[in-house]
């Protein structure tokens, strides 16, 4: 955003010259950087007025425009140009050793280099005597508009003024010095005309009709300073509603009232509806959007971009000119839907102060009587919807704001400085009782607010330079070198790669796998509807990077450490860290053992014995239940770990072998002490088991079963697993078992005996030895 000093002068009362003004611009951008924003850059414009001259165009020649100048008394013949009016005025740049042409934006020290509309001149005003409200040399400042995008009072001339006048002492003029008070301007709070259909869309809705004189160009002083701010001049009118829009912060809109047929209403557009725009585009309308129409159909799109059909022309000789206050909601949901970003709808959205809608109107009023646009007539304004919110009291202490600042501050200077940026304050035995400004309702709401007010408005470099002090005593590392352990074993053990993602979920996603989120936090003021609820899971991204990365890769092997939040039905939040991975291969699918190897892995990294059990309770619906275990701790349940849904992989070669573990429970765990344990004098001897077991009977219970026959067994592991549909529910696994003897060498005579007390086991357990 770029904003002009001799423009903000208007607003002030400093005391002083205009070229008094103009050598604070150091100070200005000094302060302003440090107490409310950074200026990214300012510099001195100026330009010699002596090289231009208004001429008349009279005809073309061919290749060429003839035009008359009466202040040179002479006929210009410049390059053509399209679309001119006779007897309209065209500004021309003629000077010395330089061929005349038509003057552009970036003559005017704006960032364009498109040609300058017609002027409204008279013949007297031709000769040259426009040029003394025109201003030869400026100071322009330009703001990283995300540097302001909390301040919706910023976003004007005027607001800016209003810092200005607090940290530099001047006074800042009233906002009625800006209206012209011999102009009969009478309120209406009735309906006559004009209806509101969509009241959550729109607060305040406000018109007033005016008769105009036709063919009015554009004010020269008037294109200067909006060519200044990098805004194009397009004509009288619509260059009035812009320079009222930058200079109060208030969007306008002008309709040509002979193209409006009968009253105009806001309502929700009807899907399918085509409005086409002013610069030529369609766009196709759905039932969540909000417009401004008529009886035959939308004339704009409320608060970002007016219609073609009703745009103000040369012919105009009437006008219905609208002002409201339309909802933040409603307009960012406008630019989203049709990628649309305007003047109007940037300042739209992050909330126009409702107290000034009026104001704004009598500004733009003031203007076009002022330029002689209009004739002198009375000016009726209709308004109709509720009334602007009161800002709500904010009560702290004095002891509050030098706590939290740090320093000592006197209560004068906090009642001075909050004054100065407009609130209201109440002060008795130490307290206060603070009234924000309208135009601050937005980002004053809390005591905390208040106190970043002060200490701003007395300036940080006031402050005392204090380190705060820290008593430490001893940490424990033990967590962050866990921490550091798992992923060094996940990354370089298990060659998996790690992936961070935003803490929400991608509803697009969602909607694609048709699932539906329980439990999930939603926020009240999302950045993106897209991006709107906190994960419950860290699975979902995961299974979306397996989705997006299958293109280009034949194997996909993720993990990611990140914060869930789960919602419970008491409203209140749960937030826990959580560990999950993936695996994907195209050629080599995992199946529910090979992941589980994986797994196994870790646990025998963090000495910590896990149970894998059948689930007793619904399961997030991307598990396949017939292939997934919860994992158990001292039977407490520390996450899941299986095959993921087939539906989830539709559009993949293979299946997706997932878990998702409680990292804090691993965190918190504490491994017990190994006893030392002498390695075996004698040699082991290891024999395989296979069996026929129910599909219900889990591999943990059958190892446990093995382990228990004899003490001698000291390991058994699983090492082959089929199934066949004719099974019916059955399936065969193959176990080996390590057998040691710790105090002779075991003969044959002992592998039998236990061989034979495993397979009556086994038979007892329902297991069909093989």
């Amino acid at each position: 955003m770029k904003l002009s000093l001799l423009w903000l002068a208007d607003h002030l009362d400093a005391g002083c010259d205009v070229d008094t003004v103009l050598a604070c611009a150091p100070d200005i951008v000094r302060r302003l950087g440090e107490s409310t924003v950074e200026i990214e850059q300012y510099e001195s414009l100026s330009y010699d007025l002596t090289c231009y001259t208004m001429a008349r165009y009279e005809k073309r020649e061919g290749e060429m425009d003839v035009l008359y100048s009466i202040e040179d008394q002479r006929v210009y013949h410049i390059a053509v140009r399209s679309g001119p009016t006779v007897g309209a005025w065209y500004l021309i740049y003629r000077a010395e050793h330089a061929e005349p042409r038509y003057a552009t934006v970036g003559d005017m020290n704006g960032g364009q280099g498109t040609l300058l509309p017609a002027y409204y001149v008279t013949d007297i005003t031709a000769h040259g005597s426009w040029k003394s409200r025109c201003e030869p040399s400026d100071v322009r400042f330009s703001i990283d508009n995300k540097a302001i995008t909390h301040r919706a009072d910023l976003w004007s001339h005027r607001g800016f003024a209003r810092e200005i006048a607090c940290l530099m002492g001047w006074r800042l003029r009233d906002v009625t010095e800006l209206i012209n008070d011999d102009q009969a301007m009478t309120v209406q709070h009735q309906q006559h005309n004009v209806e509101v259909l969509q009241s959550a869309a729109c607060r305040q809705f406000a018109t007033t009709h005016l008769a105009v004189y036709p063919k009015m160009g554009s004010i020269p002083w008037m294109t200067l300073r909006l060519a200044r701010i990098d805004s194009r001049p397009l004509s009288g009118l619509v260059d009035c509603t812009n320079y009222t829009m930058f200079d109060m912060g208030q969007p306008l809109h002008v309709f040509d009232a002979d193209q409006v047929e009968g009253s105009v209403r806001v309502r929700s557009a009807k899907s399918g509806e085509k409005l086409r725009l002013l610069d030529g585009a369609t766009c196709t309308l759905t039932i969540s959007d909000c417009v401004v129409a008529d009886e035959r159909g939308p004339l704009s799109l409320a608060g970002i971009k007016g219609g073609e059909s009703s745009g103000v022309s040369g012919s105009t000789s009437h006008i219905i000119l609208e002002g409201a206050h339309f909802s933040s909601d409603a307009i960012r949901h406008g630019v989203r839907t049709h990628g649309l970003r305007t003047d109007a709808s940037v300042r739209a959205e992050k909330g126009v102060d409702g107290a000034q809608l009026l104001f704004g109107l009598k500004r733009f009023c003031t203007l076009v009587l002022n330029e002689q646009l209009i004739a002198p007539q009375a000016c009726t304004i209709m308004m109709i919807g509720k009334e602007p919110g009161r800002p709500q009291p904010i009560a702290l202490t004095h002891a509050f704001i030098e706590r939290k600042i740090g320093n000592t501050v006197e209560p004068a200077s906090v009642i001075r400085g909050l004054h100065g940026i407009g609130c209201t304050v109440e002060c008795q035995e130490g307290a206060y009782r603070v009234t924000p400004p309208s135009w601050r309702i937005t980002d004053l709401r809390i005591p905390e607010d208040i106190v970043e007010e002060v200490a701003r408005i007395i300036g940080y470099a006031t402050l005392q330079q204090r380190l705060p002090q820290r008593i430490t005593g001893l940490t424990q590392a033990v967590g962050v070198q866990m921490t550091r352990a798992v992923k060094r074993h996940l990354a370089y053990g298990l060659h998996l790669y790690e992936v961070v993602h935003y803490p929400f979920y991608d509803e697009e996603f969602l909607q694609r796998m048709n699932l539906t989120i329980e439990g999930a936090a939603e926020l009240k003021n999302p950045v993106s509807l897209q991006w709107r609820r906190l994960i419950t899971s860290l699975l979902v991204q995961l299974v979306k990077d397996v989705h997006v990365n299958s293109v280009d890769e034949k194997s996909v092997r993720l993990f990611e450490i990140g914060t869930t939040w789960n919602l419970h039905a008491d409203r209140s939040l749960v937030e826990r860290k959580s560990l999950a991975f993936v695996l994907y291969h195209a050629e080599q699918p995992f199946t529910f053992y090979s992941g589980k190897t994986v797994l196994l892995s870790l646990f025998e990294l963090l000495s910590i014995h896990i149970s894998w059990t059948i689930p007793s309770k619904p399961l997030e619906p991307w598990w396949d239940v017939t292939q997934c275990a919860v994992l158990e701790h001292n039977k407490i349940p520390i996450g899941t770990a299986g095959m993921i849904a087939a539906s989830w992989c539709t559009g993949l070669s293979s299946t997706i072998f997932a878990a998702e573990l409680d990292f804090d429970y691993l965190m918190r765990y504490k491994p017990p002490q190994r006893a030392y344990k002498a390695q075996a004098k004698y040699p082991s001897i290891k024999m395989d088991v296979s069996l026929l077991v129910d599909s219900t009977c889990t591999v943990e219970q059958l190892e446990r079963v093995i382990v228990s026959v004899d003490e001698r067994i000291e390991r058994v592991e699983l090492i082959d697993m089929f199934s066949k549909p004719e099974w019916h529910g059955q399936r065969s696994l193959t176990f080996r078992y390590t057998c040691t003897d710790h105090t002779r060498t075991m003969t044959r005579h002992d592998a039998e005996m236990i061989m034979q007390q495993v397979h009556k086991s086994m038979e007892e357990h329902g297991a069909k030895v093989r």
